[in-house]
């Protein structure tokens, strides 16, 4: 399975005429997909974890097809062995500095001059939807992690995530179902910057 992102700065891709100079200044990839052979997929509807291995299909037949699939079931027991045991190792946390001030990149100011400048694209009518937005950063010394299980903890959405990508991890939540395919049917239910269509 794959697993990883889509900046939204990628719309210039599809929407070419949002496309405008940026600064890089977080320096990491506008969109990152990892590939992973076995996956611990928890299912929180039904209340249940499922080990998913992949088996490749070798070139030699028949033979090389029931040792790839006797590899990938080692491979679900032993993770399975890991997750009954009653202690998994946590990320090592130091001391938590308080008090640490946010700062937003773009200010108070610049945020009002985003939502004008959106209100006269809405009046030309060449957006049909807009998320304004501002980023705001601080330091912390919390480990990523740490900072994942606190928002399950006050933020407990469907749709939680931590992704580690070595030199970045992203972590965030989400109540918004975008698209979902069930039953030969695409169901989406977008709830950002969006309004029922008017007779206009």
């Amino acid at each position: 399975g794959a697993i990883g992102y889509v900046g939204y700065d990628c719309v210039r891709y599809f929407e070419p005429k949002t496309a405008r100079p940026m600064k890089d200044v977080l320096k990491i990839p506008e969109s990152l997909f990892m590939l992973f052979d076995t996956i611990v997929a928890f299912d929180r509807f039904y209340g249940i974890i499922k080990v998913i291995s992949y088996v490749a299909v070798p070139e030699d037949g028949k033979t090389g097809l029931e040792a790839a699939y006797e590899t990938a079931k080692r491979t679900i027991d032993d993770l399975v062995d890991v997750l009954n045991s009653p202690e998994i190792e946590l990320p090592e946390q130091g001391p938590i500095e308080l008090g640490q001030e946010a700062t937003s990149n773009i200010g108070q100011k610049g945020y009002e001059a985003h939502v004008t400048k959106l209100k006269e694209h809405i009046v030309k009518g060449d957006i049909f939807q807009c998320v304004p937005s501002q980023r705001f950063a601080r330091p912390t010394s919390l480990h990523p992690f740490n900072i994942y299980r606190h928002l399950r903890t006050v933020n407990p959405s469907p749709y939680l995530f931590y992704v580690n990508c070595k030199d970045f991890q992203i972590v965030g939540a989400s109540p918004e179902l975008l698209v979902k395919s069930e039953a030969g049917r695409i169901i989406t239910h977008p709830i950002a910057g969006t309004v029922k269509r008017g007779k206009t």
